[in-house]
C-alpha cells in the first residue's frame, strides 16, 4: 500500500443495499459527508462496515475493501436511480452523494472486526487508529497476498 494512501471506514447499514449495488462499484452517503471530499483521494482504501447484529462477535464488522475512484453529487439525469441500484428502504431520500470504487474484495465470510463504534457514515482510520483493535495496513497486506478482487459480493 502506498504510504500516501488513506483508509476510510464506510458504514453500509445492514449490508443489503451494499450487496445489491456492489457489482456496479457504487455506494451512497448523505450530503453532510461531502466535507470529506477534500481529504479522500483516488486509490484510498474503503473498508465497508456493517452495523452490529446480535450474532456479531464485536463491533464494526468489515464486509469488503475497495479502492476509491471518485465521489459525486447525485442527480436525476446522470446518476443511477435507487431502482437501478436495487436499493430499498426508508433512508434513501437522504442519500444524495455517490462514492465510486473499484477492486472490491469480499471479506464477509472472514469475520474481520474493526472495533469501530462511531456511527458516522464515513470515518477516517488514521484519525481513530488508537481506539481500534485492527491494524488496517497489515491487514491489507495479508488480504492482497491471499485474496483477489471480485466482480461483486
Amino acid at each position: 500500500m502506498e504510504s500516501s494512501s488513506k483508509n476510510w471506514f464506510i458504514r453500509v447499514g445492514d449490508g443489503i443495499n451494499f450487496e445489491n449495488s456492489s457489482s456496479q462499484g457504487i455506494w451512497g452517503i448523505p450530503n453532510y459527508c461531502k466535507l470529506i471530499e477534500k481529504d479522500i483521494k483516488k486509490n484510498d482504501k474503503l473498508w465497508f462496515v456493517k452495523n452490529k447484529t446480535p450474532k456479531d462477535k464485536g463491533y464494526g464488522r468489515v464486509i469488503a475493501v475497495a479502492q476509491f475512484i471518485f465521489m459525486r453529487k447525485r442527480n436525476d439525469s446522470t446518476t443511477p436511480t435507487n431502482e437501478e441500484l436495487n436499493w430499498t428502504g426508508e433512508i434513501l431520500d437522504r442519500i444524495n452523494r455517490l462514492i465510486y470504487y473499484t477492486n472490491l474484495i469480499d471479506l464477509a465470510k472472514y469475520n474481520v472486526y474493526s472495533g469501530i463504534r462511531n456511527q458516522s457514515p464515513i470515518i477516517s482510520y488514521e484519525n481513530n487508529r488508537d481506539t481500534l483493535n485492527i491494524d488496517l495496513i497489515t491487514e491489507y497486506k495479508y488480504i492482497m497476498r491471499y485474496l483477489q478482487p471480485s466482480e461483486d459480493i
